[in-house]
């Protein structure tokens, strides 16, 4: 396809600048011209079967998780997909950040750490139990595919390669990044804990500074036999000043699925405790700038898929071997603290923003006509109100907040269960969109979100 120059039309987008060039084609950052917001415009050139089916599987699942007014925060957000005549292209929220990758070049404090695997962590118990499609594992949860933000928060980006019950292609094995990939992916068998292990090596990762598994392709699961038969010893000496810390990591990379914590947030929660007993100040820092003011494209650009091929082929590492800084040893960490948190979508992503028409001589591409949106976005769709009836969590179990957002602190249900069990009757007070404000049994109070919760069975 011919480049959009800057101040250029396509369908109801306005071309800012091209950010690069991905798997699929080309990818920009536009204005939303009905909202005026922000995004990063992707297009799917003339590709392969295998390529395609993955671009319309991250399409389909963002627009899903939109329609149902149940997108989360931390998660990449669905603005618009045109699929009514080529080339086709897909929208979503532009996040100004930087990849995971690019803060682990530098120290990372470990309070930093934990607010990007807590944020993660909700995003991805959203998918496995909240999502229209659920469960959704993402199955390619590394660095590269977590952005950061200047104020440390989090996002989960890339979801082509997500693998729920209507999508499911043939000769998946083994897709994924092997450095962060458990035993059951190479098998094709994945869980929504393979998606916690993947988390816990990125964890890993930060608060140690190096990863744990090399980069090339472990079919046999040699690297995690070996593992798991020195008592994951390699674990134990790299968080040496963190025991409790590396007793949570080590349950959360079990050899055996069923091994490991029920959610990816019950592994948060627990790893947060363990840093708190190993007396790990969890003091929130910001991210060491970068220069690479754009690398966001590299990341909504590739797809899972090319990634693990790239990889088995070349057999390529493409994270720092040297160990930077970590704790307990001198070290000089950013010195600039979190201030007021700016979640995706806000502050220049206001309506009515207003680029400038392309400079004289620019090449202006014509309106794509007859273009729209796939799908419209319906308004929120959660259960009816019923101030005073009782609902009980989901299978799962829920998750009780003290406020209502995935990055509200946990009320711990007992000393023996984070998670209030499912057949617990919870009396509801209050509805705000998506959650509920919920009192257990003993007079305790709290949030719950809705896909933590049995909202058929309101009483």
């Amino acid at each position: 396809m011919q480049d959009l120059a800057p101040g250029s039309r396509y369908g109801s987008f306005q071309i800012i600048t091209k950010l690069g060039r991905g798997l699929t084609g080309p990818v920009y950052k536009a204005v939303y011209t009905r909202d005026g917001s922000e995004v990063a415009l992707k297009f799917l050139e003339e590709r392969d079967e295998s390529v395609t089916s993955y671009f319309f599987n991250e399409m389909g699942l963002l627009r899903r998780a939109k329609e149902h007014g149940r997108n989360h925060t931390h998660l990449i957000e669905y603005v618009a997909s045109y699929t009514t005549q080529k080339p086709f292209c897909l929208a979503t929220r532009f996040y100004e950040g930087q990849e995971l990758t690019e803060v682990l070049t530098s120290w990372v404090a470990p309070g930093l750490a934990l607010r990007i695997i807590e944020q993660v962590a909700g995003a991805l118990d959203y998918l496995h139990h909240g999502h229209p499609d659920a469960p959704v594992v993402h199955r390619d949860v590394k660095p590269g595919n977590i952005m950061v933000n200047s104020a440390g928060d989090a996002l989960l980006i890339d979801l082509s390669a997500g693998k729920h019950p209507g999508f499911m292609r043939e000769n998946e094995r083994s897709l994924g990044t092997p450095q962060y990939m458990p035993p059951e992916q190479y098998e094709g068998d994945e869980q929504p804990q393979t998606d916690q292990f993947a988390l816990a090596m990125v964890a890993y990762q930060l608060l140690s500074g190096k990863a744990l598994l090399g980069g090339h392709a472990d079919r046999e699961q040699k690297q995690m036999r070996a593992l798991r038969d020195s008592g994951y010893a390699r674990i134990r000496q790299g968080l040496s000043k963190m025991p409790a810390t590396a007793d949570v990591i080590i349950r959360a990379v079990a050899y055996e699925w069923t091994l490991r914590y029920a959610t990816c947030e019950e592994f948060a929660y627990e790893l947060r405790r363990a840093l708190v007993s190993d007396g790990i100040s969890l003091d929130l820092m910001a991210p060491v700038p970068v220069q690479h003011k754009y690398k966001q494209w590299l990341a909504y650009g590739a797809m899972g898929v090319a990634v693990v091929i790239a990889l088995f082929i070349l057999v390529m590492n493409p994270f720092q071997t040297s160990s930077p800084q970590v704790p307990g040893r001198t070290v000089n960490p950013p010195t600039a603290t979190l201030a007021v948190i700016e979640q995706p979508g806000t502050g220049a992503n206001q309506a009515g923003f207003v680029i400038n028409p392309p400079g004289a001589g620019s090449v202006a591409i014509d309106p794509t006509t007859g273009l729209a949106p796939t799908t419209s976005i319906v308004a929120p769709s959660t259960a009816s109100l019923n101030t005073g009836g009782s609902i009980s969590p989901a299978r799962s179990g829920c998750a009780l907040r003290n406020i209502p957002s995935t990055d509200g602190s946990i009320i711990p249900y007992s000393a023996q269960s984070r998670l209030i069990p499912s057949g617990v009757n919870l009396t509801i007070l209050e509805q705000r969109n998506t959650w509920y404000n919920v009192r257990l049994p003993d007079s305790r109070t709290g949030w719950c979100p809705d896909y933590q919760l049995n909202l058929g069975g309101i009483r």
